[in-house]
């Protein structure tokens, strides 16, 4: 897994990094929250681990930032020193899959991951595969494939991608969009919906195969086409 660690302590953030690394996963430190969101559009990790006090903002600003711009399928841990009841209550409420003190044991700390990755790997949205005409779109390697070549997107373009194939040949409003790709708290205008799909139209190449459209209906949003009942839907 690729696993990023927004800790400001230098010696934890090491300490987590050699745990983790030892035991095959891949990490990136972040010494502040805003270090994170910053990066976090052009890296795509397979889980967090998320300090509550960082220097800049509290790591549960973090946290509501995750779950309304990456979505709620990337596993989320809390660490930190604090552990009264309604510090756990409060984090698990917005949205954090575990919560572990700071003082955590290396064993138990890879346990709580591993346990982790397993409930990601048999989800059944995280690994299925749409196959439609010349596309294979697989949500568990974040992939399109179009006339066998992989095109490339960035995550949140390839999440938008994803919602509109999972919803073929049916009209998603803007605002719908906004809610299943942004976060249903995302606090982003119409605008940006509307300037992704122009670079997704583009990306996706629908334009070179007559039997697909991606196009704007009146005022109310997008649909993404496609003319064949040939529709298929597997797990992998």
């Amino acid at each position: 897994m690729y696993i990023a660690i927004i800790e400001d302590d230098p010696s934890q953030a090491k300490l987590l990094s050699l745990w983790l690394e030892k035991a095959g996963h891949a990490c990136k430190v972040f010494p502040r929250g805003k270090t994170f969101i910053e990066s976090a559009g052009n890296e795509e990790f397979d889980l967090l681990i998320i300090d509550w006090v960082l220097p800049d903002i509290n790591g549960d600003d973090v946290l509501r930032w995750a779950r309304n711009n990456l979505g709620w399928e990337i596993p989320i841990i809390f660490m930190t020193f604090r552990d009264a009841t309604d510090d756990i209550a409060k984090i698990l409420h917005l949205g954090a899959d575990d919560y572990i003190s700071k003082s955590v044991d290396r064993k138990e700390l890879l346990a709580r991951i591993s346990t982790l990755q397993r409930r990601a790997k048999f989800s059944p949205q995280s690994h299925s595969i749409i196959k439609i005409g010349n596309y294979v779109v697989d949500n568990s390697q974040h992939k399109i494939i179009f006339n066998g070549e992989e095109i490339k997107l960035t995550p949140k373009e390839f999440k938008l991608a994803y919602y509109l194939f999972k919803n073929i040949n049916q009209l998603r409003t803007r605002a719908d969009l906004l809610a299943n790709v942004w976060g249903r708290n995302a606090e982003i205008s119409t605008r940006t919906v509307d300037i992704h799909i122009s670079r997704l139209r583009k990306k996706l190449r629908v334009d070179e195969d007559a039997n697909w459209k991606l196009e704007a209906v009146s005022s109310m949003g997008y649909r993404l086409s496609y003319d064949s009942r040939e529709v298929s839907t597997a797990a992998s």
